[in-house]
């Protein structure tokens, strides 16, 4: 299965257990021989856009406003959720 993760954080950027959480989640579902994509807000120059970690493909893009998180997030994620609909089973 297909599987994809929308996060504002993915490792190696840890603000809090919740990304701890999603690396433990995706990285057993990958030894599990489920297809991993995380969609992250956390890019950053000195960091890859793409990438694979432990098998994990990681997608980042970039964040214009930190403040105010949520409201922030919403049209960024709903545009890349859009845009990468069928390449994801859930």
């Amino acid at each position: 299965m297909r599987i994809g993760f929308v996060t504002p954080n993915y490792y190696p950027t840890l603000t809090g257990g919740s990304e701890v959480s999603l690396r433990l989640l995706s990285e057993t579902l990958v030894s599990r021989g489920h297809t991993v994509l995380v969609l992250s807000f956390d890019y950053s120059p000195n960091r890859p856009q793409k990438e694979i970690i432990n098998g994990v493909k990681v997608i980042r893009f970039k964040m214009l406003i930190k403040s105010a998180l949520p409201l922030s997030l919403s049209i960024p994620v709903s545009l890349v959720m859009k845009s990468l609909e069928k390449s994801v089973d859930i």
